[in-house]
């Protein structure tokens, strides 16, 4: 492809229209049958219609949008059939969707059990990163936390836990949530007071708080 022929076709469309096509084009824009891959509950169905949602059903057959198609010509429409599928998504990234998509997702657990004493507070430090933080289709997303056994003013740490973030959605975000989220347990199943130490300005006390409210109330996951 040219790039300076798609910039200059590009050019003639508003911000609004741009920021859609950049969606479309790097998979952050969902159809149904996008999100039924990773949310329960969540039919494949289009809104509009009894029939399967998705991005070519949207663009070509979906009666909803008929008027969005009627400046093309019968010739034009009979050429559609041929076009390539879009966006284009590679065969090694059904097989990496998978493996995100997996009921049990790799979390490990280091066999370590810092010694504290009744009342003692636990330093806990939790990070989140992701490789390829710009590229969607490539982009993948690991967590940790560690503990802080050599006390105030050393460097000496213990990894308690560490694993890949589960679902497509592979963000730094949802990494340093799922470090927080994967902590509180950690503690509660011990009995431990913790100071959780974060990096990361969106991972807030007051969300760290709800989440630990949440383990308190019910004993399963929080959500987020």
């Amino acid at each position: 492809m040219d790039l300076f022929e798609l910039q200059r076709a590009l050019s003639r469309f508003g911000d609004l229209d741009l920021a859609l096509l950049r969606c479309h084009l790097d998979g952050t824009l969902y159809t149904q049958n996008g999100r039924a891959k990773f949310r329960p509950g969540v039919a494949d169905k289009c809104p509009w219609c009894s029939e399967k949602d998705g991005f070519y059903h949207r663009a070509w057959t979906c009666a909803h949008f008929e008027g969005c198609r009627s400046h093309m010509t019968v010739q034009q429409r009979a050429l559609v059939p041929s076009l390539p599928a879009w966006p284009v998504q590679l065969p090694e990234w059904k097989v990496l969707s998978a493996i995100f998509l997996r009921p049990e997702f790799a979390c490990q657990q280091a066999p370590v059990r810092p010694a504290v004493s009744g009342g003692k507070v636990v330093d806990v430090f939790v990070n989140g990163t992701a490789a390829w933080p710009k590229e969607p289709k490539l982009r993948y997303a690991a967590w940790a936390v560690t503990c802080a056994t050599g006390g105030p003013g050393t460097l000496l740490h213990e990894a308690l836990l560490a694993g890949h973030v589960a679902g497509l959605i592979q963000t730094a975000f949802r990494a340093e949530l799922t470090a927080v989220v994967e902590a509180v347990p950690w503690a509660k199943g011990r009995n431990l007071s913790v100071r959780i130490w974060s990096d990361c300005l969106a991972v807030s006390g007051e969300r760290v708080s709800a989440i630990a409210t949440g383990f308190a109330g019910q004993n399963q996951p929080f959500p987020f």
